[in-house]
């Protein structure tokens, strides 16, 4: 799994993500809140978005490289989820 195809996957997310900081930034903007707070604020929420993007990204590209190297292993490609673990 590329990381490219895993970002175009959770377009979404990431679009939302966006948009809620943004939001976030707007809200705290009209109630007169000092510049340093909205950007600490932005930072907190886009790192750990982003920790949290990576951390499901290598969780899976785990998964993905077990399920590939089993596939490459055997004959019957239809007895690859006798394979995984549950």
């Amino acid at each position: 799994m590329k990381f490219n195809y895993y970002l175009k996957d959770k377009y979404f997310s990431i679009i939302t993500v966006l948009f809620e900081t943004l939001l976030i930034a707007l809200i705290l903007k009209c109630f007169n809140g000092q510049l340093y707070l909205i950007i600490i604020i932005i930072l907190l929420n886009l790192f750990t978005s982003f920790l949290i993007l990576i951390y499901n990204y290598f969780r899976k590209y785990k998964f993905y490289n077990i399920l590939i190297n089993n596939l490459n292993k055997i004959d019957k490609k239809y007895y690859i989820l006798e394979t995984l673990k549950e």
